[in-house]
């Protein structure tokens, strides 16, 4: 196969990953992301419609996909796999348990569109990979209180104000 194609198909991919995750995408910001003209975005864009892909394009907005459209993931990189696993670690040693069920939940999907050969890649590493903790273990009124703050920041909403004190003891000086 031809270069010119696999970058096509490289790119295509790439471009309807972004419309699976954001609400709108614009043709001059993948021309950006991708070095290529606003012409080559509207070709490609249209190479997915011909392929089923119901995308709604509004001038001067951009584009997005029919609500409620979804593809799975089309493969992903061994190191992305791999930073999948580490992340997983992580998540488990540092976070609130909630956070970390959440995130276990979601681990589910992503191995469950992987390729068989990544699915092995997973089960013999992540047996391998440990994440140890050197600092005193966090205090679980800190722990717990991580879902509180991502939860103040998805609802674009403020900390109660007695937290927002009790976290200032944390905080270096500059911060307070």
């Amino acid at each position: 196969m031809n270069d010119h194609y696999l970058k096509k198909l490289d790119r295509v991919t790439a471009i309807l990953t972004q419309l699976q995750s954001k609400p709108v995408v614009r043709a001059q910001d993948l021309a950006k992301k991708f070095e290529v003209s606003i012409r080559t975005i509207y070709r490609d864009v249209k190479t997915l419609e011909n392929a089923g892909i119901p995308i709604i394009g509004e001038a001067g907005s951009g584009y997005s996909l029919m609500e409620g459209y979804k593809l799975p993931p089309v493969m992903f990189t061994k190191e992305e796999v791999l930073s999948f696993i580490t992340a997983e670690k992580l998540m488990q040693k540092f976070l609130h348990e909630s956070l970390g069920q959440h995130y276990q939940s979601a681990m589910e999907k992503v191995r469950s569109v992987l390729k068989y050969s990544d699915k092995n890649l997973i089960e013999n590493i992540e047996k391998q990979i440990d994440v140890f903790n050197y600092h005193p273990k966090t205090e679980d009124r800190i722990r717990n209180i991580i879902p509180i703050i991502l939860e103040s920041i998805a609802e674009k909403s403020s900390l109660p104000w007695n937290m927002k004190r009790w976290m200032g003891k944390f905080l270096p000086e500059p911060l307070r």
